[in-house]
């Protein structure tokens, strides 16, 4: 995600990591209803392969200014933000390859599963894999500075969140307001695969650190 700037004489900054699935859509307006809008466009923007708005550790120290100044990210349960996610692989399987397979039965088998997400991470060909798909099943490690203010989509978005944020960007009040936003276009947010045992399963070992650092005790 692009970093922001208060419009309202503070010139404060922070940068947003925005992690797919994560209640991104969601804070990003609430962040405007702050007064704090976007250096940079995001909207369907795309620098080596990725657009702005979902950009990993590697990429923002690259291209976006944010040296010195505050960063958050929201981390969610590594099997529910998957389950989430797996609503734009269901998609691409329907798209070409549903008449050959099925994609819960392959997702389930861990064989098959470890094949699609190491083809997800290392494909550049958008007929074999959509290269956004890569950074929506990216582990959350990936995205995270040793600097950024972790806050956990179980905490919920109430009262609570607003006071983090507020402390962070030291501002006396970050009001959370239920907001509506626009929809991933182009895609069934209900049409996602089921968590079965299997299936969890197998997330849960490829998502082996992410569980580690920020789920420990699940």
């Amino acid at each position: 995600m692009p970093t922001y700037r208060h419009q309202l004489g503070t010139g404060k900054r922070f940068h947003r990591i925005h992690i797919p699935r994560t209640a991104g859509r969601f804070f990003h307006e609430n962040i405007i209803s702050n007064n704090f809008f976007p250096e940079q466009e995001f909207d369907d923007v795309y620098v080596e392969g990725h657009e702005v708005i979902h950009f990993h550790k590697e990429l923002y120290e690259k291209h976006l200014d944010v040296k010195g100044i505050p960063s958050i990210a929201i981390v969610r349960n590594p099997i529910d933000r998957f389950i989430a996610s797996s609503m734009i692989m269901t998609c691409f399987h329907k798209k070409y390859l549903s008449e050959f397979s099925n994609l819960q039965e392959i997702m389930e088998d861990e064989y098959e599963f470890s094949h699609v997400m190491n083809n997800i991470r290392t494909s550049s060909d958008t007929l074999s894999f959509d290269i956004e798909m890569i950074n929506w099943f990216r582990p959350q490690l990936d995205f995270i500075d040793i600097d950024t203010n972790v806050w956990h989509f179980e905490w919920g978005f109430g009262n609570s969140f607003g006071e983090w944020v507020a402390d962070i960007l030291k501002l006396p009040t970050f009001p959370i307001r239920k907001l509506s936003y626009k929809p991933v276009e182009n895609l069934d947010e209900t049409d996602r695969l089921q968590a079965t045992p299997k299936l969890i399963d197998n997330i849960r070992k490829y998502y082996e650190d992410d569980f580690a650092v920020f789920y420990p005790n699940q």
